[in-house]
């Protein structure tokens, strides 16, 4: 079926030179919404290394009105099931990837931190420049985009009621030591090798931020708590681990927090900081900062889609493609909130906007770590050079 599309390969070949990579939506089959796709797709890394959609099924259910499409189908007709597949993928980027595994998995750090550790502790003068901000945004988000006829009501294809659906059912998947972890992530995702797939701006910028974040931490942990005993005899910090894992109303119900919530050496501690900073960062910076750029031009990445996702490989025109795009006052709305999100309005790794650490010791690591992020924004800026499209989402000095 694919075969064509593989440069001569059979689909063995192809799997077994690791040039195939799969995209799997299942979880939004688990929703009760009849209009959203629940895609899965594979894509092919061409001789260009250039990774290029081979085959989307729209719905996981398979028979006759659920066909493969691919590349060889009528021209408007793979266009309009691309189009289906992206606005699939648009509801799970802003319910799970930006709003839930982002801006609420920090504020339940906030609250707990807040609730937990006082102001001088060390933790919390660690955490304050990079939870400060997220619980007067969240406010706004929930209040403005997220209540029940605001703009996500209005402008996405699940709604308000069903995007929290979608966030509910992804954070029960979430584990602050696989997504939240960086390395982990990518090599679960299998996109952690350069050599298998060289093209990858996100993971080539991101984790050099993540080691130098990492290594910041680590100074700032070993300084104090070098003594597993002296950790251990934190009633603060002990409290603020324990919230963060515990389920219920008392709780965050972060999966993934090391021995469920006991933190017992100074290295778990160092991972459990380390995610909590770069997601609240480079994370959300990933995720945020694109959006004008991928959601302002509809047939892009469409937040929204009129009528059905197609059930048929027969021929389409182009007024099929025009009749499922949304109104202009819809489009507009659209392009003009993602391009207000996507501004930078905080601080970030770069520019605090206020001292919080007063140890001399923590004050040389911080030094030092911004040191590491002017040679990792040079970096990145030479990369870029050398990229077909520039990639500077992440650049700690322009937009962290």
């Amino acid at each position: 079926m694919v075969e064509p599309f593989l440069e001569g390969l059979s689909l063995q070949e192809a799997m077994d030179g690791n040039r195939i990579f799969m995209v799997n939506l299942e979880i939004l089959s688990r929703l009760d919404h009849d209009q959203i796709p629940s895609p899965f797709a594979l894509f092919f890394l061409n001789g260009k290394k250039n990774l290029m959609p081979i085959a989307i099924q729209l719905f996981q259910q398979k028979g006759d009105d659920n066909p493969v499409f691919l590349p060889s189908d009528p021209w408007y007709t793979w266009s309009l099931v691309k189009m289906w597949y992206n606005n699939a993928e648009a509801q799970y980027h802003r319910a799970c990837s930006l709003i839930g595994y982002t801006h609420l998995f920090i504020e339940a750090v906030a609250v707990a931190t807040h609730r937990n550790l006082s102001p001088s502790h060390p933790v919390f003068r660690l955490l304050a420049p990079f939870i400060r901000d997220v619980i007067p945004l969240n406010c706004f988000e929930l209040n403005e985009l997220l209540a029940p006829g605001s703009w996500v009501d209005k402008v996405t294809t699940l709604g308000s009621q069903g995007t929290l659906n979608l966030l509910s059912l992804g954070w029960q998947e979430w584990r602050l030591d696989v997504q939240g972890c960086l390395p982990k992530d990518l090599s679960t995702r299998g996109v952690d090798n350069p050599e298998v797939l060289p093209d990858y701006p996100y993971r080539d910028d991101s984790l050099p931020l993540y080691h130098s974040i990492e290594n910041l931490v680590r100074t700032i942990v070993y300084n104090r708590y070098l003594d597993p005993d002296i950790l251990r005899n934190d009633s603060e910090l002990s409290a603020w681990s324990r919230e963060l894992a515990s389920d219920g109303s008392d709780g965050c119900s972060i999966k993934g927090i090391p021995g469920d919530g006991l933190i017992s050496t100074p290295d778990e501690l160092v991972l459990v900081l380390t995610s909590i900073i770069f997601v609240s960062t480079v994370g959300h910076s990933a995720v945020n900062t694109p959006q004008y750029e991928e959601y302002g031009y509809l047939p892009n990445y469409p937040a929204v889609l009129r009528g059905s996702p197609p059930r048929d490989k027969s021929w389409r025109e182009e007024s099929a493609i025009l009749a499922c795009l949304p109104s202009k006052s819809v489009s507009l709305d659209i392009m003009l909130i993602t391009k207000l999100l996507s501004e930078k309005h905080s601080y970030g790794l770069s520019n605090l906007g206020a001292q919080y650490m007063y140890h001399p010791d923590d004050v040389k690591a911080w030094e030092r770590f911004i040191d590491d992020l002017r040679g990792i924004a040079h970096t990145i800026q030479d990369n870029n050079r050398k990229r077909s499209t520039v990639y500077d989402y992440i650049n700690p000095i322009k937009t962290l």
